[in-house]
């Protein structure tokens, strides 16, 4: 849930920064992986309406390109920068090793 924090962070100083010269669909930053790996050092490049859509629900995490988990979350959204996971039922976003 840090992660998620730092990235909600990171959305709202790039709003912020465009001072509502660039439109949200083209608001662009580096966001964190929130593939919840102690090691992950990747980010991602989202506009900042991607990142509010692909956050609709509280379960659902922006990962890098191949950094899902499959035992305990399923994509629910591929892109070609990215993927929108959603944690199974019963796991919690920190339940990665």
């Amino acid at each position: 849930m840090l992660i998620r924090d730092v990235n909600e962070r990171i959305a709202e100083k790039t709003i912020e920064l465009a001072s509502g010269e660039v439109p949200p669909a083209e608001e662009e930053s580096e966001f964190l992986c929130a593939c919840g790996r102690a090691s992950c050092e990747a980010t991602v490049s989202l506009s900042v309406d991607e990142f509010e859509r692909a956050h609709s629900s509280d379960d659902r995490f922006v990962v890098a390109l191949g950094h899902e988990v499959p035992d305990i979350e399923n994509v629910v959204e591929r892109h070609d920068r990215y993927l929108v996971v959603e944690k199974k039922p019963g796991y919690k976003p920190d339940d990665v090793t």
